[in-house]
């Protein structure tokens, strides 16, 4: 079924674990990593090493996890490396960077308001919404889901055009638990709106599974078996379309892992072991996660090499859970990662060079969101 690659220390109990599943369960093209490569980038006190250099502008918002975090911090801001200018944007929530990395969609705080701006925070459109959250970008515009429905569109926000998506997918089933609130619910879409992935359930065998349907061809492309569940995370398409990352339970349901699903049938088992909170970089070329190391109780940064199965720890580890998924520069060369400090009470966001393997702190309290060219 594909490329299955344990980075856990050799040293280590659940190193030798997946050593043996590795050999025992049926996933072809096996391969086993004792550690991963390192690579720990020098940290730079202050932002002198950044100046005048274009990497771009940061979208960071508040943080919503606790009342403490979210009064931090006034109102969401625009930093722009170049000059480490911030520009406000007042009353804005629940934001999306669109795929090109030029606009971005939020709303307005008991407005029911949705605005589409420019990289420079210039609004260039906006739309009534009501009960709905921004699930992402495609080709043709944004998906939005409404939780009190249950339902998503597709929404054309520069002329209000709206267009029900589909909700008799086949055999789709949703699980009603609270805090599922990712690939367990919802339906994704590649951008091209030409596949759909979600959770599905056998109505003959009773057996749980998510599939990927092509809606052009009006049949199931692959298909990937859950005997249990995952902690529901959400699943992220390659830009170009051939391929999902979900973070899933394995056929047997006595583990998890990172599965990549492609749209010619391949699917292929990335990592097995605690790694729900992930990002996929815009060329598709290299997976940034967080990964859970058991013996040190740590959260650990990692890139893996999709091509190579290679894996690079970048020595950047947490005690607590991460609460963001780990932040792609445009051009897929740079990171920025967001971490909560040991007494809880502030947060960190680390700028983190991999060609010059250097680390910077760019701000507190701010949570990155997205990353603008």
């Amino acid at each position: 079924m594909g490329m299955f690659t344990v980075w856990q220390l050799a040293k280590s109990k659940q190193a030798l674990i997946m050593l043996i599943l590795c050999l025992s369960i049926a996933f072809a093209g096996c391969t086993y990593q004792t550690a991963p490569d390192k690579s720990c980038p020098e940290f730079s006190q202050g932002l002198d090493k950044l100046e005048g250099k274009n990497y771009g502008k940061i979208l960071f918002d508040r943080d919503s996890s606790t009342d403490v975090l979210y009064n931090k911090l006034e109102n969401p801001y625009l930093y722009t490396f170049k000059d480490h200018k911030k520009e406000p944007i007042i009353n804005g929530f629940d934001f999306s960077v669109s795929n090109d990395r030029s606009l971005i969609a939020y709303q307005l705080i008991d407005e029911n308001m949705l605005i589409i701006s420019d990289s420079n925070g210039k609004i260039l459109a906006t739309t009534f919404t009501q009960y709905e959250d921004i699930q992402g970008w495609v080709n043709d515009g944004l998906i939005l889901y409404d939780y009190s429905k249950d339902k998503s569109v597709l929404l054309n926000p520069f002329n209000g055009k709206r267009t029900n998506l589909p909700e008799d997918l086949p055999n789709r089933y949703t699980l009603k638990e609270t805090w599922r609130i990712g690939a367990y619910e919802k339906v994704y879409y590649d951008t091209s709106m030409t596949n759909a992935f979600y959770f599905a359930k056998d109505k003959q065998t009773n057996s749980y599974y998510f599939s990927l349907w092509d809606t052009l061809a009006n049949e199931e492309t692959a298909r990937l078996p859950q005997s249990g569940f995952a902690e529901s995370f959400p699943a992220e398409w390659a830009l170009d379309g051939k391929q999902v990352i979900v973070y899933a339970s394995s056929a047997d349901g006595k583990q998890t892992a990172l599965f990549s699903i492609h749209t010619d049938g391949e699917v292929k088992t990335l990592m097995v072991g605690e790694s729900p909170v992930f990002a996929l970089a815009p060329d598709g070329q290299n997976l940034a996660f967080w990964a859970h190391d058991d013996i040190q109780e740590l959260w650990s940064l990692s890139v893996l090499d999709m091509s190579s199965g290679n894996i690079t720890d970048y020595c950047i580890s947490s005690k607590y859970f991460p609460e963001a998924p780990p932040l792609w520069s445009p051009d897929s060369q740079n990171l920025v990662v967001y971490l909560r400090s040991d007494d809880l009470e502030n947060t960190k966001s680390i700028f983190i060079d991999r060609k010059q393997n250097i680390a910077v702190q760019l701000t507190e309290n701010a949570r990155p969101i997205g990353w603008l060219k």
